[in-house]
């Protein structure tokens, strides 16, 4: 898909719009939907998630190398990160793994 200014969403779905300020809406708050369209959202968003829980992995994150996000200015050493990668190998490769996915389905060629 190619990204564009548009408020379309997606090119197919055309009465599926993204509401940049809520003061500028231009009616699309007013605009039928259609329920076709709807399905179609879903089923691409459905096509295009995947199961992660980025909030823990945020967390376990600025819990081990940043005191609970409080400080930036931390040195971590390559054993603290070997760690953490280990710890949390299983969600991380999936991570990649569904990431790999999505670059070889928009790959140009």
């Amino acid at each position: 898909m190619k990204i564009s200014n548009s408020p379309i969403i997606h090119p197919v779905l055309f009465s599926i719009f993204f509401i940049l300020f809520l003061y500028s809406y231009n009616g699309s708050l007013n605009k039928k939907v259609s329920s076709y369209d709807i399905s179609s959202f879903m089923s691409i968003l459905e096509k295009n998630s995947f199961e992660f829980d980025w909030l823990e992995i945020n967390s376990k994150f600025k819990n081990e190398f940043y005191y609970n996000g409080g400080l930036v200015d931390v040195n971590i050493s390559i054993e603290r990160v070997m760690k953490f990668l280990n710890e949390n190998k299983t969600e991380l490769e999936k991570l990649a793994i569904e990431h790999n996915k999505i670059i070889k389905n928009h790959r140009v060629e």
